[in-house]
């Protein structure tokens, strides 16, 4: 598997990593072949770049630096907090502690993994 930019990314390839909206939904499944509508939705969503499975980088895995459940839940629950926020603003320092938890559960995840090289786009929410 390897990362490739959007604008080089091709009809035909096999997606190595599913991808998922901004809301966490998942928007396409890892092992889908890429279609050029898919292309079109990817760029139009504004998506740097994907992991593609192909002979190039065969037999490569790359480790998540942050769970994707993690992650998903913790945009989902940040998000939910801020919509707190705006509803009530007298609960914020209880959300704010809502908020270190989620912050707690990503450092953990990122310090349980100290043999791998963090690049920057593998921890971006």
């Amino acid at each position: 598997m390897r990362f490739i930019p959007t604008f080089c990314l091709q009809k035909g390839m096999l997606l190595g990593k599913s991808i998922y909206n901004k809301n966490g939904e998942l928007l396409f499944e890892k092992g889908l072949m890429v279609e050029s509508q898919y292309i079109e939705k990817i760029t139009q969503l504004g998506i740097k770049g994907v992991y593609i499975d192909d002979h190039i980088s065969k037999d490569i895995e790359i480790e998540s630096i942050i769970d994707d459940g993690l992650r998903i839940k913790a945009v989902q629950k940040i998000k939910d907090i801020f919509i707190d926020i705006e509803n009530d603003c007298n609960n914020i320092q209880e959300n704010i502690g809502k908020m270190n938890i989620f912050v707690e559960d990503i450092v953990d995840e990122l310090m349980s993994n100290k043999d791998v090289i963090v690049n920057m786009t593998d921890i971006k929410l």
